[in-house]
Formats: structure tokens, C-alpha cells, sequence
């Protein structure tokens, strides 16, 4: 009898130590995603979404998209303050005039594993703090902006009104993988940016692939 007390205390023992697997949410509406978003975690979405979507300062944040579309609602459509994390097949998308898909405010983190972000009046994707691109894909339908901005243009409109920090504060973007096209510049390193690119694909039939306004390193990729 006491053999058997001893081996379930130490199955118990095992079962406490085993890490605890947080469940994700699955969403289907505009209210329950920012719910979802603001308390942090994994969000799953489970149909196409119509919000724009923040992810506060002190939160971490793993999107899944599924192969759904979440759709901006006047504002960006997803605004990081965090550490944001986007996977699945699904899409990011913005037709808002002077809104992006996504802006990555500074000291924000996103790691952009998959998806595919798009829009058609405005930068797809605006970075004032540290992106990695490894598997999303960034399509600009629009001619008069560049798919992505990295670093500081030099007004508020296209800065969205935050200044730079200061004290050599650096944008800092990293593409490893993924496809980029479209736009007047299809990746534009801006004021105050850094570019590494690894690898990807690039195409534009409007303007440069890559536009530099400060320090780029290019080790990779097809143009």
C-alpha cells in the first residue's frame, strides 16, 4: 500500500512540475478580439474581423490569422505598443487614407512569421520600433506610398505624430524571408532606421525595391 501512495505522490509531483499550456482564444467578433488582445496571450481568429486593434505597452501578443482577414476600422488596424507576434495564412489589411495594416510604435516588438499585409492609400506597414519579417508577405496597391516605412519621414502626418526619442535611438527592421511588392518604394528605410535584409523577394514596377535614407545592410534576397 505504501509502495503504491509513493508512486502516485511522485506521478503527482510530475504533473505539478509539467508547465502549464495557456489556452488561446478564439474570436469571432470585433468586440471580443480587442478583449482578447488587451488581456494578451494567444488570439486565435475564427472569422473575418472588422476592428482596428492596439496591443498595450505591457502585454505580449501571439495574432493567429487562421485564413481569416481582419479589416482596419478608421484608425490602423493593428497599433503595437508590445511584443506582437503574427502567424497562419490569413491577412491584415487597410484601405483607410493615412492608416497602415500595421504601425509598430517605438520599443513596440513584432515578429511577422506569416501573413500577408496589404493596402491601397498609405504605408502597409509603419516601424518606429524593431520588426522581424520572416514569412509575412507586404503588398502596396497604391503607386503614391511605399509599402514599408522604417524610421522617421519628418512630418507628424507620416510619423503618426510621435517624435524621435532621442539619445541614438535607432528603427530597427530585419527581413529574413518573405515576399514584397508594389508601392513607390517597396521597403523605404527612413530617418533613424536600420535595414537588414537576408532574404525575401522584391518586386516593383513603379519605383526602387529599396529605398535608402540611412544605414542598409543587404546580404540576401531576389530583386
Amino acid at each position: 500500500m505504501k509502495k503504491i501512495i509513493s508512486i502516485a505522490l511522485a506521478l503527482l509531483m510530475v504533473a505539478v512540475m509539467l508547465p502549464v499550456m495557456a489556452m488561446a482564444a478564439e474570436v469571432t467578433t470585433a468586440e471580443d478580439l480587442k478583449a482578447a488582445v488587451a488581456a494578451g496571450g494567444e488570439v486565435t481568429l475564427g472569422a473575418n474581423i472588422t476592428a482596428s486593434i492596439t496591443i498595450p505597452k505591457d502585454k505580449t501578443v501571439t495574432l493567429n490569422l487562421g485564413a481569416f482577414t481582419l479589416t482596419g476600422d478608421g484608425d490602423h488596424t493593428i497599433t503595437n505598443n508590445g511584443t506582437l507576434t503574427v502567424v497562419g495564412s490569413g491577412k491584415v489589411e487597410n484601405t483607410d487614407g493615412g492608416k497602415a495594416a500595421l504601425f509598430n510604435n517605438v520599443n513596440a516588438i513584432a515578429n511577422l512569421n506569416g501573413g500577408t499585409f496589404e493596402g491601397n492609400t498609405w504605408y502597409v506597414i509603419k516601424n518606429l520600433g524593431t520588426i522581424t519579417v520572416n514569412g509575412a508577405s507586404v503588398t502596396q496597391n497604391d503607386a503614391g506610398s511605399s509599402a514599408i516605412d522604417n524610421g522617421w519621414y519628418g512630418n507628424p502626418g507620416n510619423d503618426c505624430n510621435v517624435n524621435h526619442p532621442g539619445n541614438g535611438y535607432t528603427a530597427k527592421l530585419t527581413i529574413a524571408n518573405g515576399n514584397f511588392s508594389g508601392g513607390m518604394n517597396t521597403v523605404k528605410n527612413d530617418d533613424y532606421g536600420v535595414l537588414e535584409i537576408r532574404g525575401g523577394t522584391f518586386s516593383n514596377t513603379n519605383g526602387p525595391t529599396v529605398l535608402n535614407w540611412n544605414v542598409a545592410t543587404i546580404s540576401g534576397g531576389e530583386f
